[in-house]
């Protein structure tokens, strides 16, 4: 195991929240049954390469989706279950109480098919080394894909213009040229986007069943897994 920051083994948790697929990624113009499948995917990817990131400790999901529940504890996930109801940045605050105090923490969304686990590790190490809390904005600039403190206490501001909220509140910029982690999809543009950069296995596998066409114009070798992508 490599060193890490100033620590020889990993210290990082990685907290990922996701919604209930009911809920998810509505703005995705396709049927129903493939947006769930596509929602699920994205998540299974980006937890998939969470759990091989050597800087991370342990990947908590934070969710009320059985099903999704299921599936990231067979990858190896821990889960917490928020109470109901709850907006996404009070239930990511009320996770953040269920990690561990004192160690290094990432709150990290969950629709990044296109991250690579090159781009992880490196915004995991450049952070634990500067040791003060960061934030990674999207591809627009606007959104944040990644929150990065010395310890879990972390106070979430996502949402519309959330990259400016998290700036105000002292969060420096981290990652600016690690573009499959910027890469959030939440529509049919950046899901074309993050197909160029290349998508991890669970998301190809998905396209490839319910939307082939934009495999076939958008897709050459995956950026992550090898797996089909651009």
């Amino acid at each position: 195991m490599r060193a890490y920051g100033s620590s020889a083994c990993p210290d990082v948790q990685v907290l990922v929240p996701v919604k209930e697929l009911d809920r998810a990624k509505s703005r995705l113009d396709v049927p129903d049954p493939a947006r769930r499948e596509l929602a699920l995917a994205f998540v299974l990817d980006t937890v998939s390469t969470a759990l091989r990131c050597e800087a991370a400790v342990e990947v908590v999901i934070g969710t009320r989706d059985a099903y999704v529940a299921a599936r990231v504890t067979d990858l190896g996930a821990r889960v917490v279950v928020p109470p109901a109801p709850g907006d996404l940045n009070g239930d990511i605050g009320w996770a953040l109480g269920r990690l561990a105090p004192g160690r290094p923490t990432a709150v990290l969304v969950s629709d990044l098919p296109a991250m690579s686990l090159a781009d992880l590790d490196e915004a995991l190490t450049r952070a634990r080394r500067r040791g003060t809390p960061r934030r990674v904005a999207d591809l627009d600039g606007t959104g944040t894909t990644l929150l990065t403190a010395p310890d879990r206490r972390i106070e979430p501001r996502f949402g519309t213009g959330s990259a400016g909220r998290h700036s105000a509140a002292g969060m420096e910029p981290l990652g600016d040229d690690l573009a499959g982690l910027r890469c959030d999809v939440d529509d049919m543009q950046s899901l074309r986007r993050a197909i160029r950069l290349g998508v991890g296995p669970h998301t190809a596998a998905v396209l490839s069943s319910t939307s082939p066409d934009l495999l076939r114009d958008d897709c050459v070798v995956g950026a992550s897994t090898g797996t089909t992508g651009k």
